[in-house]
């Protein structure tokens, strides 16, 4: 057999990655998503296109819009409150973004999260109107049961032909 049919046959062998939720966008909704379903049991796999993860609240925002103080539990208190007891003197929901990212990061490695970064969306594979798995630029596909959006603009839901309305919230 020639090492070409080897290497092809290598190749067809090699499963993509799987995971039981696979989210494309490493923005605070998607860690966050991603975060929360691991600890409820899912293998998860972020995919950020940037090699940067977390969005504005790690890139440079350092004084969250809160509102209603009380209002505000779940993981996004959590996360805060670890964010700013990480640095003494910091006043809650004003973390700077390094301390953010930090946070982030060791959360994501609590609870066993893939992130996948400097990947962009290539394209999707569906079965119907179910999303089954989405390529990157590099060739990978990530086989999936459940797909969440969470770029900042929909990226994925385009690529998937979604319907959406462009605009604010």
């Amino acid at each position: 057999m020639s090492s070409r049919v080897v290497f092809l046959a290598l190749c067809f062998c090699v499963p993509s990655p799987a995971a039981d939720i696979v989210i494309y966008g490493g923005t605070p909704a998607g860690i966050s998503a991603g975060i929360v379903a691991a600890r409820e049991g899912a293998s998860v796999i972020i995919i950020e296109p940037t090699r940067w993860v977390g969005g504005l609240v790690t890139g440079g925002l350092c004084r969250t819009d809160v509102g209603k103080e009380q209002t505000i539990g779940g993981f996004a208190r959590e996360f805060f409150t670890r964010a700013a007891s990480a640095k003494p003197d910091t006043p809650m929901w004003y973390a700077e973004p390094s301390v953010n990212l930090a946070t982030f990061k060791a959360m994501l490695k609590e609870t066993g999260v893939s992130v996948i970064t400097g990947q962009a969306l290539k394209g999707v594979e569906k079965d119907g109107a179910r999303i089954t798995s989405l390529s990157t630029a590099d060739g990978t596909a990530y086989r999936g049961m459940i797909f969440i959006d969470a770029s900042y603009e929909g990226d994925l839901m385009a690529a998937a032909g979604v319907g959406y309305i462009v605009g604010r919230e």
